[in-house]
């Protein structure tokens, strides 16, 4: 059993002496403290105290930490080290520089392939890639913000269109509705008619090509043979 701290002893001893000691040890006593009647001299009673003060921080401990570990309270000093040792021994710094790009990969232009197949969207210095067909409106005065700029940070998508939300709309989609199979809403064509911003399709919150709705091709008609 951990002893308990002399300092808390002493105070509970201190604590059970002012409660007994008016009136000559009368009146009623605290169930959790032992009564002085039971013992010949006062120093038999505070080694009782003191043994119940004992007994009850054991119980405490063993409540509030059943497997019995020692569980401390982290210092200041003790994060702010460990924070320290989180930056120093950061992997990523261990990682072999490129001889022949040391540009911030945010800001490497994107593959040709990458681009041909993609639109691109900038504004502020940040750019995004969607991809082709999965702009729905693209209003005229917003023609700008449809290149490239040089030196722009690429973001994802959902980074971007946060930081973006004045000027661009979206329109979540299904995917045969993507795919031509279904036609969109008939809520949804009207709004694409009348937009003043840029509308981008997505499907479950990332863009989307829509590809133009596919007709069925008429079936022609079986003759019907000649009855004679």
């Amino acid at each position: 059993m951990k002893s308990t701290p002399s300092h808390i002893r002493t105070a509970a001893v201190i604590c059970g002496a002012l409660l007994l000691a008016p009136a000559g040890f009368a009146g009623p006593v605290p169930p959790n403290i032992p009564h002085p009647e039971a013992f010949k001299t006062p120093g038999e009673f505070a080694d009782a105290l003191r043994r119940q003060v004992d007994r009850q921080a054991e119980e405490l401990r063993k409540k509030s930490n059943p497997d019995g570990s020692v569980r401390e309270a982290p210092k200041h000093g003790d994060l702010e080290q460990a924070y320290k040792d989180a930056l120093r021994n950061n992997p990523m710094k261990r990682l072999p520089a490129d001889p022949d790009n040391k540009q911030d990969p945010a800001r490497i232009a994107p593959p040709s392939d990458l681009i041909a197949s993609s639109d691109i969207l900038c504004h502020r210095g940040k750019a995004t890639l969607v991809p082709k067909r999965a702009i729905l409106v693209a209003p005229e005065g917003l023609a700008n913000r449809m290149k490239l700029d040089k030196g722009a940070q690429i973001l994802n998508w959902a980074d971007f269109f946060k930081a973006n939300r004045d000027w661009i709309r979206t329109v979540e989609v299904t995917r045969p509705q993507a795919e031509g199979v279904e036609p969109l809403p008939e809520t949804t064509s009207e709004m694409v008619k009348t937009a003043k911003t840029l509308v981008v399709a997505t499907f479950q919150g990332g863009p989307i090509s829509v590809l133009p709705l596919k007709v069925a091709a008429a079936t022609p008609e079986t003759p019907t043979p000649d009855t004679p």
